[in-house]
């Protein structure tokens, strides 16, 4: 497997597959949990409009859902979270909010699992209360590009290639999520081979001293 931080925030525009390359890293490693920084809006919608859902049912994640209108209303899923967290939730509790609501969670969870990869990670308020929390050199965000995937549509501030104090690499997910990985782990300084006899993957680490994966400014406290 690869040789990963505490802390992965896959950063890309809608439709990079950032969700597909997240669940491959926690197909090749069992102590890695998949989460996401919006998953309060999904449950608050869900306990809103389908209460009898809540564990099962409808797919928020499905963009084709989230185009669709909520029932009884004028407006689709899309656009009552969008509202919930950007009118609602960052206007009362401060745009950290979600970042903090995730370093919560993600706290009781610790005693599960030893990695965590954000599958939407899009502002530095959310990755700033991880930073402070478990600083830096325990981060890495993966800027995520895509063949016909537009940052245009994006929420200004979404890039976060400038975010200092800790740890970067981009790929170019435009094949199979293997081939994906596999740019990671070169990105990282490593190398992923495949066992022919087992199918199994290992990975063989450029410099076996190498501590830290990727060259690391550490910020001052103001920057965070």
């Amino acid at each position: 497997m690869i040789r990963l931080p505490q802390f992965i925030f896959l950063n890309g525009p809608a439709g990079s597959g950032k969700s597909t390359i997240a669940r491959a890293l926690a197909a090749q490693d069992a102590n890695l949990s998949v989460c996401s920084f919006a998953e309060p809006i999904r449950m608050a919608l869900l306990s809103t409009f389908h209460p009898e859902q809540m564990t099962q049912g409808i797919d928020l994640r499905d963009g084709a859902v989230k185009a669709s209108l909520i029932p009884s209303t004028g407006i689709t899923y899309r656009q009552w979270m969008v509202a919930f967290s950007e009118s609602f939730m960052k206007p009362l509790l401060g745009k950290q909010i979600f970042g903090d609501l995730a370093k919560r969670f993600v706290e009781d969870l610790t005693m599960y699992y030893d990695r965590f990869c954000f599958d939407d990670s899009r502002f530095e308020e959310e990755i700033r209360p991880f930073a402070l929390a478990f600083g830096g050199h325990n981060i890495l965000i993966v800027r995520v590009e895509r063949e016909g995937a537009s940052w245009s549509n994006e929420p200004s501030g979404s890039d976060l290639t400038q975010m200092i104090g800790v740890h970067h690499a981009a790929i170019v997910n435009n094949s199979t999520p293997e081939a994906a990985l596999d740019q990671l782990a070169r990105a990282l300084g490593q190398t992923r081979k495949v066992d022919p006899n087992h199918g199994a993957v290992d990975v063989k680490f450029d410099d076996a001293e190498l501590s830290d994966p990727l060259p690391l400014i550490e910020p001052s406290v103001e920057d965070l």
